[in-house]
C-alpha cells in the first residue's frame, strides 16, 4: 500500500510541475556577442606559506552566447581567452649572509569556458554562477624580466567554479564581475596552485 502512495504522490508532484510550467509565460530566444575585459589573479601555492597578492593583471576576451528561457531565468555559456597568473619574489644567498630579492612572474594563457546559470531581475541586475573550464594553452615564467624554462608537466585542462553579478543594459550592453575559484592543480604532479582571479567584463549582444 505504501508503494501506491509513493506512486500516487510522484504523479502529483509532477503533475503540479507541469502545470506550474504551463503559467509561467516563456520568451524562449537565442543571444550572441562578445566581450572583452581585465582580470586580476593570484595563486593558491601549496603550503602554509603566504599566498601572492591580486597584483598579476591580464587580460579577457572572446566570444558568449545566452538562452533566455524567461525574463528572469536564461543560460550563459562563453569562450574566453583569459591571461592569468601570479607574481612573487624568491630569496637568492650567493652566501649565507648575502642575499638578494628576485622578482617573479608565471603566467598561464588559458582558453576559458563557463557555463552558468544566469538569475535576472527585470532591472537588468543578475546573478551568476556555474562551472568554468580551462584548457591551457601556454605557461610561462620570467624572472627578473628574462623567460625561463619550466620542467614540470603542466595539467592542460583544469575545472573552476564561478559566481558574479552583472548588469544587462537596454542597448545590448553588458557588465560583469565575477570571481574564479580553481578546484584543480594547474600542474598534474603537484598539489596546489588553483587559480584565483577577479575578472570584469564588457560585452555587447544580439538577439537572433
Amino acid at each position: 500500500m505504501s508503494i501506491v502512495k509513493k506512486v500516487m504522490n510522484t504523479r502529483k508532484f509532477f503533475l503540479l510541475i507541469t502545470l506550474a510550467l504551463l503559467f509561467i509565460p516563456l520568451h524562449a530566444q537565442w543571444f550572441i556577442g562578445g566581450k572583452l575585459g581585465l582580470n586580476a589573479s593570484t595563486m593558491n601555492l601549496p603550503g602554509e606559506g603566504k599566498n601572492p597578492s591580486y597584483n598579476n593583471i591580464g587580460i579577457n576576451g572572446g566570444l558568449a552566447s545566452e538562452y533566455q528561457f524567461n525574463q528572469y531565468f536564461s543560460l550563459l555559456s562563453e569562450l574566453l581567452y583569459m591571461k592569468q597568473g601570479f607574481s612573487d619574489k624568491i630569496i637568492e644567498y650567493e652566501t649565507p649572509s648575502d642575499s638578494k630579492s628576485l622578482k617573479f612572474n608565471m603566467y598561464f594563457h588559458c582558453l576559458e569556458i563557463p557555463i552558468l546559470v544566469k538569475f535576472k531581475h527585470k532591472t537588468g541586475l543578475n546573478l551568476q554562477v556555474g562551472p568554468q573550464i580551462g584548457l591551457l594553452l601556454k605557461q610561462n615564467m620570467e624572472l627578473e624580466g628574462e623567460t625561463q624554462i619550466q620542467s614540470e608537466e603542466k595539467c592542460p585542462v583544469n575545472l573552476s567554479m564561478v559566481v558574479g553579478i552583472g548588469y544587462d543594459t537596454a542597448y545590448n550592453l553588458s557588465f560583469d564581475l565575477r570571481y574564479q575559484l580553481g578546484l584543480t592543480s594547474m600542474f598534474k604532479e603537484s598539489n596546489g596552485f588553483q587559480c584565483r582571479s577577479f575578472y570584469f567584463g564588457v560585452g555587447y549582444r544580439f538577439r537572433l
